[in-house]
């Protein structure tokens, strides 16, 4: 059973108030086998205070990131509400690397019935003169690189990433679309598909999150 935090302290607090109340009762000292339970107790106590000071650190990040991601998708589907002239749609994509982006759907001819928009984000190595992602990138200033990179293509409208201490564990798409003016769903570009989630999970770890998403547009965590 977890111990809480309080909880831990509380004992704690009370093993060091005994062992003051025996020292003053016995002056005489304590022998090599006291002194060994007293250490060996005290050891521990801070190591599972440490233990558990870590673990919710990582929940902290994990629901942050959580947050992060019910977000981008909220942000998306408001801006479709209040779509403007030009846009066919506001999407959010993801990258099992861990970016998030945010994205206005274009025609590429400009037609204003966007009969030719493809319901996907158009990353660099999909345009024409783009020029691609950098396959790797330095971990310090990859969120330097992420906001440049957003500022050179049409589509991109903002850029983050998870942290690096979490992943996606379970990814089952990689584009949604809100459409106006009734707000239709489009995953992945297909019509069919009903339903996507991403889960996602402390790097090496057990703590797990899920999002998911509705071809209604009903956003739900579990």
């Amino acid at each position: 059973m977890r111990i809480g935090y309080r909880k831990l302290f509380r004992n704690w607090k009370l093993e060091i108030r005994n062992l003051f109340i025996f020292i003053r009762k016995y002056k005489h000292g304590f022998t090599l086998i006291e002194l060994l339970v007293v250490m060996s107790l005290t050891i521990i106590l801070t190591g599972g205070l440490l233990i558990y000071s870590r673990g919710s650190e990582r929940q902290l990040i994990l629901l942050r990131d959580e947050a992060k991601i019910i977000g981008a998708l909220h942000q998306a589907k408001s801006m479709a509400l209040s779509v403007a002239g030009g846009v066919c749609g506001y999407g959010v994509h993801f990258e099992q690397s861990g970016e998030i982006i945010i994205f206005k759907d274009l025609s590429p001819s400009s037609n204003p019935d966007c009969l030719d928009a493809n319901n996907i984000y158009n990353e660099p190595s999909r345009l024409p003169t783009g020029g691609g992602f950098p396959s790797q990138r330095n971990q310090q200033n990859q969120q330097e690189q992420q906001e440049k990179d957003c500022g050179q293509i049409p589509e991109c409208i903002s850029q983050t990433s998870l942290d690096k201490s979490i992943q996606f564990s379970d990814l089952n798409f990689n584009d949604i679309v809100f459409i106006p003016p009734d707000l239709t769903v489009i995953i992945d570009n297909n019509v069919s598909k009903t339903k996507a989630w991403v889960k996602i999970r402390v790097s090496g770890g057990v703590l797990e999150r899920e999002i998911v998403v509705n071809n209604s547009g009903q956003i739900s965590e579990k």
